[in-house]
């Protein structure tokens, strides 16, 4: 592939290799399948953690989209009405909380003793930025985040992946962030799977060290506005 010009490494001599325009025009032209390239070596390692917990057939059987291919879904799902009355349901959710947050605080401080107004305060600050976050994040022109990928599993597949997730996160420290994240992806995956269906779609984001509140806050608007349930991989 390498000689005949489908991939190239991403930095000389990293021995880490992504695709060129040349694999992505092919892979378009004869699977209907477009994808970007990462070239993050602890994103990319991250995602083959990810497909660790995948069967085999669902890769070789190209049942996944790419986020590049969410991308462009995406692209057509915000022209909808639905996308928007959906946003606009949480912008309003999110200024409701926090003037609840805001009267319960005052509620509070006015009651307590001297010693827990301080804690109180303290507490407040903290939950005055959360909710600054959240406003900027769901007011911005940027409010969701798009997953890495998407797979469409059965019944037995799913279960499959909820196995193997369940084994890695009983070998991990309690207190880790992966055993925190596989737990939150155990506990969606458990429900989707309380419906019957024939097939389910689950999305998979890989989540790094570099992420901050605001870049997985517009990763959950996006389960939120499109009812949709996103398994963390850290």
């Amino acid at each position: 592939m390498k000689n005949n010009g489908y991939i190239k490494e991403a930095v000389k001599g990293s021995g880490i290799y992504k695709a060129t325009s040349k694999l992505k025009t092919l892979t378009e032209k004869t699977t209907g399948i477009s994808y970007g390239n990462g070239c993050s070596s602890k994103h990319s390692a991250k995602i083959g953690k990810a497909v660790s917990y995948l069967p085999d057939t669902v890769i070789s059987e190209g049942r996944f989209t790419s986020g590049q291919m969410l991308k462009q879904e995406m692209q057509s799902v915000k022209q909808t009405p639905q996308y928007q009355k959906s946003l606009a349901h949480l912008q309003r959710n999110i200024l409701r909380e926090e003037r609840t947050m805001q009267t319960n605080f005052q509620n509070y401080i006015s009651k307590c003793s001297r010693a827990e107004r301080y804690q109180a305060v303290i507490d407040h600050r903290a939950d005055k930025a959360m909710y600054q976050m959240k406003r900027e994040v769901a007011f911005s022109e940027t409010p969701v985040f798009i997953p890495d990928f998407k797979v469409s599993v059965s019944r037995t597949e799913g279960e499959c992946i909820l196995h193997h997730m369940t084994e890695q996160m009983q070998s991990l420290p309690e207190k880790s962030k992966e055993h925190f994240f596989l737990e939150q992806s155990i506990e969606k995956i458990q429900k989707i799977l309380q419906t019957e269906q024939i097939s389910y779609d689950l999305y998979f984001e890989i989540i790094t060290d570099n992420y901050g509140r605001p870049e997985l806050e517009r990763h959950h608007n996006y389960e939120i506005i499109l009812n949709r349930k996103v398994l963390y991989i850290y």
